[in-house]
């Protein structure tokens, strides 16, 4: 034990590989999946291992993840769907306007463009064009309001292609 938070040695240390497309939800059920292994062996194997000090040069920190982190500006569309996959189910992810993006992919990530103008719309998605990159966006939740799909929203809003997504 050492007094600093996750510091102090080290008895065994596993990395995972993060899927691209990959939730937060899911990482999490890995990695507690992982501690669990990690763990009974560790205990069983228990006087056969030995401490090691961390390395404090490959030390990363995270601070607070608070509801404002959520907010997004349509610059970088993989800034956003990291943004995305990490802050799902919460903070989530929201525009100024407070609309709530609830499901959605990385459509592209190299063209350039007007950030947040819809530059199509089909039966189930919208893409919508990021200063870099593009969103493909099939559901969303208005300011008190119920989930529901983002061709819904934009039919009970009057937008459509060339219309910011407000």
């Amino acid at each position: 034990m050492d007094e600093g938070l996750d510091t102090g040695a080290v008895i065994k240390i596993k990395t995972l590989p993060i899927g691209e497309d990959e939730m937060v939800e899911s990482l999490y059920k890995r990695l507690t999946e992982s501690a669990v292994e990690l763990t009974l062996d560790t205990i069983r194997n228990w006087d056969r291992e030995s401490a090691v000090a961390q390395n404090d040069a490959e030390a990363t920190h995270c601070k607070k993840i608070l509801k404002s982190d959520g907010l997004i500006d349509f610059s970088d569309a993989r800034e956003i769907y990291n943004r995305y996959r990490a802050y799902t189910p919460w903070p989530g992810i929201f525009t100024e306007s407070g609309l709530k993006i609830k499901s959605m992919l990385l459509e592209e990530e190299n063209s350039h463009g007007d950030a947040g103008i819809i530059t199509h719309v089909d039966k189930e998605s919208i893409l919508v064009q990021c200063a870099k990159g593009s969103l493909r966006i099939t559901s969303v939740q208005a300011p008190s309001k119920q989930e529901t799909s983002v061709v819904d929203y934009l039919n009970g809003k009057r937008i459509g292609c060339g219309h910011p997504l407000v």
